[in-house]
């Protein structure tokens, strides 16, 4: 054996071994694919009883364990390939099976009680196996791969049915004879592929009950003239086309046109307006006859109110409003021990027990539990002085005598804050000020006012204003009026007595000055005003004590009330000299 041929042989060996392998591998690969698959449930399963029970299993608060008990069921999203093992199911009414792989509608011979099935996004070629399902209201076939209507027949109570997104109209209008004389109300059928416009005649204007019409997305949609004008006149039961409702004027109007064209329509438009107006100024008016009528039947009522000798406290007929009245606090009075309010009664004797300085009562019927339940259902308002909710002995006695002005505020759900509580401190009312302010021009010599005793008034008695103005002579004629000099009427450091002599000094600068504004004539306030700023001034620039002219017009109280002149020695003790040396 020459080595090519060895070669070969060991070779063809390997190859058989390499193969073996590759083979185990592949099959170890699919197992545990199947396994995954099966473990995931995403599609490697079949929809068997054991599945179904680990559905309800899934969620025991939606799923009851015994089947016939469930009255929905949900599968969707499972990647199974047959609709089946739904015999128990008997009491099924909403069957959810969407985005599955089912080819054709099977399994559902004992769901007779169903009412939704939804089987969109699968793999549905025909519709079939909806013999006993008598009572469906709603079907949802829409992305299947169906191409003709059919197999409804004994579905007489079917209301909406959606088959959009499917190969309908392939073989022209036989493909939706299943539609003629069918109860469908509400109809989906777009993104199909019906073209032959005759649709409208021959399929939707013999449907009787439809309302709902969605057409677009179709050949046909575009080759009807006036598309939903045309669905709207021909079609007059029809509420909702596409996109939008159908409203009354949108058909009389689309009626108008089919009759006459775009002049017709524009007539009807004008038409609907001048309706509108008309039934709003009926409105108006009959709001208007209404109020007249209401103000007329009044009058009527008080002026035969006024001949009659009853008022209507005293009536003996009882109308309406007094009869639920008498009731409704008839029934009060029956429930009072029911509608007892706990926590008002409650915050009523807390802050009475605050207001006498004691602590709060412990009432039988309420537990410390309670305590906070109550304190959130009142709120005490503080609107003065208070005892702050201390015991008697923690209080002091000023405390004791400030009265409590705190107010109980309570909101009262059930009778809208009808009911009050009294105030039981109530604030002592206030005396009205009746003083009158009088201010004298202190640059102004010539009085403008009455005087003293007559502005006044009789408030002042005869002898003690003829005994002022006296004062008041006096003290215009005597040495001028200086309380800041003297001390009179002052406290503090103020009080302390001048020096004689600055005192004398002072008194004669006072009369120098008021002999020569005597002579002069006089000025305005303003020019007098500056006079005094200027030497104001000169003055405090030169550290010397202020000098204020003599006012010709001194009070008589004021007067009275200057103090005598006091002695150099007197004065010196009080501390004259530091006075002097601060002037």
């Amino acid at each position: 054996m020459s080595t090519s041929e060895v070669d070969r042989l060991l070779h063809a060996q390997v190859l058989k071994r390499e193969a073996v392998k590759e083979q185990a591998y592949r099959a170890e690969r699919e197992r545990l694919e199947a396994e995954a698959q099966e473990r995931l449930g995403m599609g490697g399963t079949e929809m068997s009883s054991k599945e179904l029970r680990k559905v309800v299993d899934s969620d025991r608060r939606m799923y009851y364990r015994t089947e016939e008990l469930n009255d929905k069921l949900y599968i969707h999203y499972k990647g199974w390939r047959e609709l089946k093992n739904l015999d128990g199911w008997t009491g099924l009414k909403a069957l959810y099976a969407e985005c599955n792989a089912f080819a054709a509608i099977t399994g559902l011979q004992n769901c007779r009680q169903l009412r939704s099935l939804f089987l969109q996004d699968n793999c549905i070629g025909h519709i079939s196996g909806l013999e006993n399902c008598t009572e469906l209201w709603s079907l949802n076939l829409s992305g299947n791969f169906i191409e003709r209507i059919e197999g409804l027949e004994n579905c007489t109570k079917l209301n909406t049915l959606i088959i959009s997104k499917n190969k309908i109209g392939f073989g022209g209008l036989e493909d939706l004879e299943g539609l003629v004389g069918s109860s469908v109300c509400s109809l989906d059928i777009q993104d199909n592929k019906i073209e032959d416009p005759d649709v409208l005649p021959e399929v939707l204007q013999q449907m009787p009950d439809l309302r709902v019409l969605y057409l677009k997305g179709n050949p046909a949609a575009k080759k009807i003239v006036n598309y939903r004008k045309t669905l709207t006149a021909n079609l007059k039961e029809l509420r909702y086309i596409d996109d939008r409702p159908v409203f009354e004027d949108d058909r009389r109007c689309s009626e108008a046109f089919n009759r006459g064209g775009i002049e017709e329509e524009r007539a009807e438009k004008r038409l609907i307006r001048e309706e509108k107006q008309k039934k709003h100024d009926d409105n108006m008016k009959a709001f208007q006859r209404m109020i007249e009528d209401s103000r007329r039947e009044k009058k009527e009522r008080e002026s035969m109110r006024s001949e009659d000798k009853y008022t209507d406290d005293t009536d003996p007929v009882e109308d309406y409003e007094k009869k639920m009245k008498r009731r409704l606090d008839a029934w009060k009075e029956e429930n009072k021990a029911d509608l007892q309010d706990d926590a008002r009664i409650h915050a009523e004797k807390c802050l009475k027990a605050e207001r006498e300085g004691k602590s709060a009562p412990a009432d039988e019927a309420d537990s410390e539990a309670d305590a906070p339940q109550k304190a959130d259902a009142c709120e005490v308002r503080d609107d003065g002085p208070s005892t702050g909710g201390d015991t008697g002995a923690d209080l002091d006695e000023p405390k004791l005598q400030q009265a409590d002005n705190r107010k109980l505020v309570y909101d009262d759900i059930w009778d809208d804050g009808q009911r009050e509580i009294p105030d039981v401190a109530a604030e002592p009312e206030k005396k009205k000020d009746e003083r009158k302010l009088v201010y004298d021009d202190i640059w102004d010599d010539v009085s403008s006012g009455p005087p003293a005793s007559e502005s006044m008034g009789s408030k002042v008695p005869a002898a003690l204003a003829s005994a002022l103005k006296a004062k008041m002579q006096e003290a215009a004629t005597s040495e001028p009026f200086m309380p800041w000099a003297t001390g009179g009427g002052l406290c503090g450091l103020d009080d302390i007595a001048p020096s004689s002599s600055a005192v004398q000094s002072r008194k004669e600068v006072q009369r120098s000055e008021a002999a020569e504004q005597s002579s002069e004539s006089q000025g305005s306030w303003h020019s007098k005003y500056l006079e005094k700023v200027t030497a104001t001034q000169a003055q405090v620039q030169k550290k010397a004590p202020l000098i204020f002219e003599p006012s010709s017009r001194v009070p008589a109280a004021a007067a009275a009330a200057a103090p005598p002149p006091v002695s150099e020695s007197a004065a010196e003790a009080a501390g004259g000299g530091e006075l002097d040396e601060m002037d």
